[in-house]
């Protein structure tokens, strides 16, 4: 049995879910290459470019796969197009991103023998969230869907409405984590910024998980959108439980392009937002997404996207070219930037968001923050709260999942390097 992924940090916890879940029913979970009897092929659906990737892996996987075996294709890529993925060779069973909890029961009766559990996973938060990922920070589900029809994005067709978990189970799963040894959690859903459960948005959410879990546990905060900001929301991110390290999409930084996008801000107010934050948390590590070429995108509006860019010296960014997508209001537009202006648009962006993640980095040399410790095969990578990722060499093993202070020694535009600070007795 084999889990492969594809996209955002929720699909790959939805993923990493699916494999802990079929592990508890009995099932080996292998590499893809190791010979299964079973893939699943989790997909995205983001962008074209996440299309031709899942169908790559979907193709591979039905090369390599034992001949008799199940290819089982789930995700959003699999809620928007499912005939489209049944119509590639080798594909056995699609099911929907909806149902996509209940694949372990799903193949636990197509494969006779295997061991039963009572109840099942089943909705958008019944995956069952792993105490023993190999991953150092945990991430944990909060809320699923989107209410949004921005202009360019096919996910609110994949992840239905706007939903959003008990706060109670929220708070239980958190303290299950710290009881493992988790250091570190990541919230994070389709649109964090919209949580409401009972009276609670956001802002009451981070503050009853402040009260209720252990002071110990560190909080970090997935993609939240600007206009999801209000007053309360900026007091409970100065609490230093919550990391400094807010991911704030941008997408242009031209008014005229985000009216196209359907977007509900403009520039003004969400230059207003980070110089709050900013002014709140000043060694906060700002990343953003944006988009270039979309339709009627001229050199104009993407130079003021390269103004803002540099104003807000942003720690990183996510370019993303633009591309139709089928169901979206901008897929009737006229796709009237060339590829050849997207391909320069996107490397002069990602050329400047190296300089300034350089930049940002730098600012830091020589300092010590507080980091949890994710394991390499020489040594670790030490992530800070302000998410800089320190390559430490050596170390003793077993760190894992601890938060130890961290030393940056050197910064280069490759890499940042530092060590692991002797706490005196």
């Amino acid at each position: 049995m084999a889990v492969v992924s594809h996209g955002c940090k929720l699909n790959q916890f939805e993923g990493e879910s699916l494999a802990y879940a079929l592990e508890r029913r009995g099932f080996r979970v292998v590499g893809v290459e190791d010979d299964p009897d079973c893939v699943v092929v989790n997909t995205c659906t983001v962008t074209s470019r996440g299309d031709r990737k899942s169908r790559n892996t979907i193709m591979r996987a039905a090369r390599i796969m034992r001949e008799e075996g199940l290819l089982v294709v789930t995700g959003c890529y699999a809620q928007t197009d499912p005939d489209e993925l049944r119509k590639l060779g080798g594909v056995g069973l699609v099911v929907s991103q909806r149902d996509k909890s209940n694949i372990p029961g799903l193949l636990e009766k197509h494969f006779a023998g295997t061991s039963s559990e009572n109840g099942s996973e089943t909705g958008p938060f019944g995956f069952l969230q792993s105490l023993h990922s190999p991953r150092s920070r945990a991430f944990v589900k909060v809320q699923d869907g989107c209410d949004r029809r921005c202009g360019y994005c096919k996910v609110p067709l994949a992840r239905g409405r706007s939903v959003s978990r008990d706060s109670r189970d929220i708070a239980r799963a958190l303290q299950e984590l710290h009881g493992s040894g988790y250091r570190e959690v990541v919230l994070t859903g389709i649109n964090l910024g919209s949580y409401r459960y009972e009276s609670l948005r956001l802002s009451g959410l981070l503050t009853y998980l402040l009260r209720e879990t252990a002071s110990g546990l560190r909080l970090r905060l997935s993609s939240i959108e600007p206009d999801c900001f209000d007053d309360s929301l900026f007091e409970v991110v100065t609490d230093r439980r919550i990391m400094p390290h807010f991911h704030i999409p941008l997408q242009s930084g031209s008014d005229r392009v985000l009216r196209r996008m359907s977007r509900p801000y403009g520039v003004a107010q969400y230059r207003r937002i980070i110089d709050r934050i900013r002014a709140l948390r000043e060694e906060c590590h700002l990343a953003t997404d944006l988009i270039v070429g979309f339709p009627g995108e001229e050199e104009d509006d993407f130079l003021k996207t390269v103004d803002l860019v540099r104003e807000a010296s942003y720690a990183s960014i996510h370019v993303f070219r633009y591309s139709p997508r089928d169901g979206t209001a901008a897929a009737l537009m006229d796709d009237d930037v060339s590829p050849s202006a997207k391909t320069d648009r996107s490397a002069r962006l990602a050329a400047l968001g190296r300089s300034l993640h350089y930049q940002f980095c730098k600012k830091f040399e020589g300092s010590v923050r507080e980091a949890v410790l994710e394991p390499r095969e020489r040594g670790y990578i030490g992530v800070t709260d302000n998410y800089i990722r320190v390559h430490i060499s050596g170390g003793s093993p077993g760190l894992a999942r601890n938060c130890l202070p961290v030393r940056i020694d050197r910064v280069t535009e490759e890499r940042t390097e530092g060590r692991i600070v002797e706490l005196s007795s």
